[in-house]
């Protein structure tokens, strides 16, 4: 068994379903990249998400990306693979 959690990127993860996916992937022991256009969002559903929870919050990352500019989702994708070494899953809820 791989000792190394998932990595998952969410699009749409500040607020609604975007925001409730992403939360139950980090609940479920999930890296989780939360994308949205703008970062405030992103990181208040984080912060709504792990509380005072540090394990958690490591495991977390707001980043973010406008998903129409085909540069910014590259660069997106290098700053994911960088932090924690993988993409497993993207759920594209943008």
């Amino acid at each position: 068994m791989n000792d190394h959690p998932k990595t998952a990127i969410v699009t749409g993860a500040g607020s609604g379903i975007g925001q409730g996916c992403a939360t139950a992937l980090l609940e479920n022991g999930w890296n989780v990249v939360f994308v949205g256009r703008r970062e405030q969002p992103l990181k208040d559903a984080i912060a709504a998400a792990c509380g005072d929870d540090a394990a958690m919050q490591e495991r977390a990352a707001a980043m973010p990306c406008d998903v129409a500019d085909e540069a910014a989702v590259g660069q997106l994708y290098d700053a994911v693979v960088t932090r924690f070494g993988r993409v497993d899953l993207l759920f594209n809820n943008a």
